[in-house]
Formats: C-alpha cells, sequence, structure tokens
C-alpha cells in the first residue's frame, strides 16, 4: 500500500450504522482510513458473510475485509477464517497474493499478536494489557516503536453513532508493506477488543 509509504501513522474511522446502535445486532461494518491529519487515504468495508455467524459471534465472527483507495482499486484483503480458536488472520495483496498473517501469541500476562510477513517473519508484536484493552504497543525485537489505539470519541462529529474506531502511530522506520500489515492487524483487534470495552 504506497498509500502509507511517507506517513507516520493513520486513523481508521467506522462509518455510523445506527440499525446497529438501536438493535444492538452487528451489521456489515464500512470504515474511513484517514493519516493523522484527517486527509482521506482509503475506504475500507466488511464483506457480505454469514448472518447468523455476525449475529451469534458478534465481535468474535470470521470476517473479510476489503480496503479501496480512492480510485476504487483494492489494495488489501484481510481474512479471518472460521476456527475455533481465532488463531490466524491472513492479508492479501492488491493482486491477492499472501502478504502476511497476524497470529495470536499465548500468554499469561498479555494480549499479543504477532505481524509476520508472507515467509513467516516476524515483523513486530503487537502487545496489550488483558484488561481495559485500549493501546497495544508495537514491539521490534522487544522494544517499542509505536502504537496502536482506540480511537477517542468526538461528541461533535456526527459520522458515526458510537464514534468508533482505531489508529496507530510509528515511532520508526516501517516500509509501507508493513505499516499495511499493521492496519490489518487493527481491524483484527478492533473486532475482537476495542469494540467490546466500555468508555
Amino acid at each position: 500500500m504506497d498509500l502509507l509509504t511517507d506517513l507516520a501513522g493513520f486513523v481508521v474511522e467506522q462509518e455510523a450504522e445506527w440499525s446497529e446502535s438501536f438493535s444492538g445486532v452487528p451489521v456489515r461494518h464500512r470504515y474511513r482510513v484517514l493519516d493523522l491529519d484527517g486527509t482521506y487515504l482509503a475506504t475500507a468495508e466488511e464483506l457480505p458473510g454469514s448472518e447468523v455467524a455476525r449475529t451469534i459471534l458478534k465481535g468474535y465472527r470470521p470476517f473479510t475485509i476489503a480496503v479501496w483507495d480512492a480510485q476504487r482499486r483494492k489494495v488489501l484483503e484481510i481474512k479471518r477464517p472460521l476456527r475455533l480458536h481465532w488463531a490466524e488472520t491472513r492479508v492479501r495483496d492488491a493482486r491477492l497474493r499472501p502478504a502476511g498473517r497476524i497470529v495470536l501469541k499465548r500468554s499469561v500476562t498479555h494480549r499479543r499478536y504477532a505481524v509476520q510477513d508472507r515467509e513467516g517473519n516476524e515483523l513486530g508484536v503487537l502487545q496489550g494489557p488483558l484488561v481495559r484493552t485500549y493501546r497495544f504497543e508495537i514491539l521490534r525485537n522487544g522494544l517499542p516503536f509505536g502504537t496502536l489505539y482506540r480511537a477517542e470519541r468526538q461528541a461533535s462529529d456526527k459520522r458515526s453513532a458510537d464514534n468508533s474506531g482505531f489508529g496507530a502511530t510509528f515511532h520508526g522506520d516501517f516500509p509501507a508493506t508493513t505499516k499495511a500489515l499493521f492496519l490489518a492487524a487493527g481491524f483484527l483487534v478492533d473486532f475482537v477488543h476495542f469494540e467490546r470495552q466500555p468508555w
């Protein structure tokens, strides 16, 4: 995703889903990807899937999210298959070639996800607390190189019923392909952790 090349971070805003706010039943999510100054970069959308899984499993459901640039060209696809332990999320590039994976790492002290390239090399780790999981550190070789966080609610913004979303900042020099994988990891973490946390 070349559009992430020179960025120190990004923000992903979930678009308004008023029916979900009133009914409590999850619907397919739509997002806007912005840079840290609020400039539009891309659109992301959850593709059609099982309505039963969406209703029963909610944030733990399998999903496929496609990311399109401003010219409506697909630049990324994120897929979490239906598995009992939700261990792996797969990422594909614009040509639907494997780009990497986000893999759950078992830990009794933290919530941890390894971000891997297509060969399985670890590019970094997301590490967050077990409770009140609003923020994950981006670690590389055990050292902090950024943050993935739940976006703060803005009461004046009427685009979203609850203004959920997430963002990331990078303190190190990451190539665009690595940033794209952390963007994909952000969607996973948002589904599983951020959406379930009360403000």
